[in-house]
């Protein structure tokens, strides 16, 4: 496995609350937002839990640290764009924008909720089977698929740098689990050793 689902969140992290889902419609869908950006209103769920260089807002958008974002970006490059983001608790934040999009999801194999009989628009998919011989190469270190745009995906190289700079409150996951059943029963989201939730 080269590739691994970004899951960031967890019951024992703070947590960021939007205020309006309806924004998610059309931010954070893999365009850059540049100049017209403005962090939208937010609450934070668990103020005493431990703060950590990931933080959970939406699954397409998670939060990180300004010493999470010194790392990545050179790792990352022009495959994110860095988003001022409110203070936590007196610290930086940015949002993580994923601008770089796939098209490797095997639809056939994947657990996948359409919105019409058609099967043209993905509602939600729960487990991936991605199509990894038909990524472009060099791999991308970090990307969401064309069709679904929720979720991000990050290559082993993305893991080494989190792992090796301890990086905090993320778990990385098979695609194939669907983390969704996963962590309504309370289990272990990560599959990489050596990530810190």
């Amino acid at each position: 496995m080269n590739i691994w689902r970004l899951w960031v969140g967890g019951k024992a992290n703070l947590a960021l609350i939007p205020h309006n889902l309806e924004y998610f419609s059309n931010h954070f869908i893999g365009e850059r937002l540049g100049d017209a950006w403005t962090p939208p209103p937010v609450s934070i769920n668990g103020k005493s839990k431990k703060l950590r260089d990931f933080v959970s807002w939406m699954e397409r958008a998670p939060v990180v640290s300004q010493r999470a974002r010194q790392i990545l970006e050179p790792l990352l490059g022009d495959n994110v764009e860095f988003l001022k983001f409110h203070e936590i608790l007196g610290k930086s934040y940015f949002a993580l924008n994923v601008l770089r999009l796939e098209n490797i999801l095997d639809r056939d194999q994947s657990e996948v909720l359409y919105a019409d009989e058609a099967k043209r628009n993905i509602l939600r998919v729960s487990s991936f089977f991605l199509r990894e011989e038909q990524l472009s190469v060099p791999t991308p270190r970090i990307f969401k698929l064309s069709h679904e745009r929720n979720s991000i995906f990050v290559s082993n190289n993305f893991a080494d740098v989190v792992i090796d700079n301890k990086l905090t409150g993320l778990a990385l996951v098979d695609p194939r689990k669907n983390i969704y059943k996963i962590n309504a029963l309370g289990g272990d989201l990560n599959d990489v050793a050596g990530v810190k939730q």
